[in-house]
C-alpha cells in the first residue's frame, strides 16, 4: 500500500510544542508522509513568552506550491492550522485549490479564539476570511468560541446542553464544510469531550472522556494532527475522534505525572510510539454465515474461557457451557434464530468475537469476548462502539448484557463504559450447574 501524503500548513514555533512542531512528528508517527508550508516563524509560540519574533512567510507560499505544481506532486490531504493574517488565509485558499486532485480531503483547524475571545493578534474581520477557507474544507474542527464566532452568534459559557450544541450543529452547515468536530463539549464539570457532526445526515456523535483541570498550550495541536491522521488511515469520524482524544490525555498525563513546565507544551513524544501503532492498525467486524466460521467461533471461545475463567467457573461447569451455547451447531442455530455473530477483525486477523441479538426495544449483548494478545489495545471500545451503532440502527432505546458476578475486571470495564447493573440473575443451565450474573445496561441515546 503506497504511504499516505498530507501537507502540513502551519507555523512554525522554535520555541515551545505546538502547530508545525507538533503536527509534523504526529503525523509521522502515523506513518505518513508530510511535505510542509511554513506559515511563520516564530521564537517563540504567543501566551507567556513576551517579545517573541515573528517572521511572515506569506509571500513563500505560493511559489512553494508553483513548484510543486511543476513536479505534479499529488496528496492524500491538506492540513491546515494557524494563518496569521486575512491576507494569509486568501493565498492559503489559493495554494489549496492549486495542488487539491479529485481525492485530495481538506481538513481546516480554524485557530483563532478561545475562551470566547479572539487572539489579540487577530481583527474583527479575521472570521469572515477563516469561514470562506472552512467552505473549502471536507472537515472542520473548530472550538466553540471559533464556530460561534464565524456564525455571528453569541458566545456561551458551559456547562451545555445538548439542544444548544446541536443548534450549533445545524448552523454550521451554512459554512459549507462535510462534516465538523467541535471540540470543548461539556455537559457537566465531569466530562469534557468532542461533538463529531456529519452535515449530510445531521447525526452527531459525542465523545467524551474525563476532565482535567487545568489549560494546556498546544493540545488543540495534538487533537487536530492524531485526528487526521486517524482518518487518512480510514477510521471512522468517532473513532477517530476517541483516538485523537486518548493521545491528547495521556500526553497530558505524561507531563503532569514528569512535573514538567507546562509553558513548554505537554509532553505528546513520549505517546508516539503506542499512538502510531494504534492508528496505523487495521481494524473491523466480519460476519459469520457459515459452519467454517462457527467453529472458528467455537475454538476461540474454548481458548478464551479456558484461560479468563478459570477461577470464576469450573472446569465441569465450562465444559457443559461451551457445548451448550457455543458449539458449531448451537452458533448456527442462534444465527437461524436472528443472532448476529461477527469476529473482531485486528491488523487482518480474527481477535475475537460478539453476538448480539434485538429483543424488544434493547440490543441483548450476548457474547463479548477477546484474546489475550489483543486486550488492552482499545479493541473493546471500537467494538463496543460498533454493538452502539448497531442499536442505533435498529433503533433500540439500549443495550444490555449478563456477566458473572465475580468478573470484576469486566464489571469495571463495563461500567465505565457507561453500563449499570440493573438486577442480579440466579439461572438454572441443566445439568445441577448455575449462572450468577448481573444484567448491566447502558442506554444508547444520542450519544
Amino acid at each position: 500500500m503506497a504511504q499516505k501524503k498530507v501537507v502540513a500548513i502551519h507555523d512554525i514555533s522554535c520555541y515551545g510544542r505546538c502547530s508545525l512542531t507538533v503536527a509534523l512528528p504526529i503525523l509521522s508517527a502515523a506513518g505518513i508522509n508530510v511535505p510542509v508550508i511554513p506559515t511563520a516563524v516564530l521564537s517563540t509560540y504567543v501566551g507567556p513568552f513576551p517579545n517573541f519574533t515573528y517572521r511572515d512567510m506569506t509571500e513563500d507560499i505560493m511559489p512553494t506550491v508553483e513548484h510543486w505544481k511543476d513536479m505534479c506532486f499529488e496528496f492524500d490531504a491538506v492540513y491546515t492550522g494557524f494563518l496569521g493574517s486575512k491576507d494569509q488565509v486568501d493565498v492559503v485558499r489559493k495554494a489549496i485549490a492549486m495542488i487539491r486532485g479529485p481525492g485530495t480531503k481538506v481538513y481546516v483547524d480554524p485557530v483563532m479564539a478561545d475562551n470566547g475571545e479572539l487572539y489579540s493578534t487577530f481583527g474583527p474581520d479575521f472570521p469572515a476570511e477563516m469561514r470562506k477557507l472552512c467552505g473549502d474544507a471536507d472537515l472542520i474542527m473548530p472550538n466553540i468560541t471559533e464556530l460561534t464566532l464565524m456564525l455571528g452568534e453569541p458566545y456561551k459559557e458551559g456547562p451545555y446542553d445538548e439542544a444548544y450544541i446541536m443548534e450549533l450543529l445545524r448552523k454550521s452547515e451554512a459554512l459549507g464544510a462535510k462534516r465538523v468536530v467541535l471540540t470543548g463539549v461539556y455537559f457537566d464539570e465531569n466530562e469534557l469531550g468532542t461533538a463529531a457532526y456529519d452535515c449530510g445526515t445531521h447525526q452527531v456523535q459525542y465523545v467524551m472522556k474525563g476532565r482535567i483541570p487545568g489549560y494546556y498550550h498546544g493540545t488543540g495541536d495534538i487533537f487536530g494532527s492524531g485526528l487526521v491522521a486517524a482518518l487518512v488511515h480510514g477510521w471512522s469520524l468517532p473513532d477517530a475522534v476517541d483516538i485523537a482524544e486518548d493521545l491528547t490525555i495521556s500526553s497530558i498525563m505524561k507531563t503532569l505525572d514528569d512535573g514538567e513546565n507546562v509553558k513548554d507544551g505537554v509532553n505528546f513524544e513520549s505517546s508516539l510510539s503506542g499512538f502510531g501503532a494504534r492508528v496505523s492498525r487495521v481494524r473491523g467486524h466480519r460476519t459469520i454465515t457459515e459452519k467454517k466460521g462457527a467453529s472458528n467461533v467455537s475454538s476461540m471461545a474454548s481458548e478464551i474461557w479456558h484461560e479468563a475463567y478459570a477461577d470464576m467457573v469450573d472446569k465441569d461447569q465450562t465444559e457443559y457451557m461451551l457445548g451448550k451455547y457455543l458449539s458449531p451447531d448451537s452458533i448456527m442455530e442462534q444465527i437461524y434464530e436472528g443472532a448476529v455473530y461477527e469476529f473482531i477483525i485486528e491488523n487482518g486477523e480474527d481477535a475475537g468475537f460478539i453476538a448480539f441479538k434485538k429483543d424488544g426495544d434493547r440490543l441483548f449483548l450476548s457474547k463479548f469476548y477477546i484474546k489475550r494478545e489483543y486486550r488492552g489495545s482499545g479493541l473493546a471500545s471500537y467494538s463496543l462502539r460498533h454493538i452502539v451503532d448497531e442499536a442505533r440502527k435498529m433503533g433500540l432505546r439500549s443495550v444490555y448484557l449478563t456477566v458473572n458476578r465475580n468478573n470484576i475486571k469486566a464489571i469495571s470495564a463495563y461500567e465505565h463504559w457507561g453500563f449499570v447493573a440493573v438486577n442480579d440473575m440466579d439461572t438454572d443451565i441443566g445439568d445441577g450447574f448455575f449462572m450468577y450474573d448481573h444484567m448491566m445496561e447502558m442506554p444508547v441515546g444520542k450519544r
